[in-house]
């Protein structure tokens, strides 16, 4: 948008799949209002201790961090020291790990890290950055519920219409000039269906790719042809290789 339109936009709205710390915490340096799916991290963590078979009373939640000595004491009293941190999804996370021994000898060991051979339980503290906080709380009210609620119908219906509707299932063409090419005229008839269907009729298909020759037998085109009938004009658009044929 800023290289077409010279402008910058005032909100943005994506999936779940452009969501992370640093998506966030630009969108809030360029005043831009970002509108995303907020990651449910809470029932990440359940379902990860239902597969690891980790009893309720052995969830991290059950350790007691102590600040003086930047550890956590697992409920048998054995200390977990800290051991690195990194990055997970929108938070820091501090990680702070058992020694081996300790949890070999315990006997709540098949409650707590039963798959743990190796090392010993580890636990994570996380820390989230105020943008992420404010992100998540905003995320929470209806008026952004709403704004997400429009993205399918904006994002996901031409989707489906370029696929369904005209039959561009695959690019036709090789090279990123020549694919850009057709998905360019693709975007284009999706456009025009929607003026033209505003003014009166529409119908719009994706037709064969064949067509008759000068001896009238039938032989395949390398591009989908794109067709509207509105208002009594045909418009057909067909994409071949690397040239655009109107006819």
């Amino acid at each position: 948008m800023e290289d077409n339109l010279k402008e910058t936009p005032k909100e943005v709205v994506t999936d779940g799949g452009y969501v992370s710390k640093d998506t966030i915490v630009a969108m809030k340096q360029r005043a831009i209002e970002y509108i995303a799916p907020c990651v449910d991290e809470a029932g990440k963590g359940q379902s990860s201790y239902d597969q690891r078979g980790v009893s309720a009373e052995y969830q991290s939640s059950q350790f007691v961090y102590d600040a003086q000595t930047n550890s956590y004491l697992c409920p048998q009293g054995k200390i977990l020291s800290y051991e690195g941190k990194e990055q997970r999804h929108l938070q820091v996370s501090y990680r702070y790990r058992a020694q081996r021994l300790d949890c070999e000898g315990c006997p709540m060991k098949s409650q707590c890290c039963a798959g743990n051979r190796v090392v010993g339980r580890s636990v994570h503290r996380s820390e989230e950055l105020a943008e992420v906080a404010e992100f998540r709380q905003k995320m929470q009210s209806q008026r952004a519920r709403e704004i997400y609620k429009t993205r399918a119908q904006v994002a996901e219906t031409p989707n489906l219409w370029i696929k369904a509707k005209f039959g561009l299932r695959q690019f036709s063409v090789r090279g990123l000039a020549k694919v850009g090419m057709e998905a360019l005229w693709a975007c284009l008839t999706y456009t025009s269906e929607c003026g033209c269907g505003c003014a009166g009729e529409k119908r719009w298909w994706c037709s064969p790719r064949r067509e008759k020759d000068r001896n009238g037998s039938c032989r395949r085109k390398n591009g989908p042809v794109f067709e509207s009938l509105s208002s009594g004009s045909t418009v057909r658009i067909r994409i071949i290789t690397a040239q655009v044929d109107f006819f």
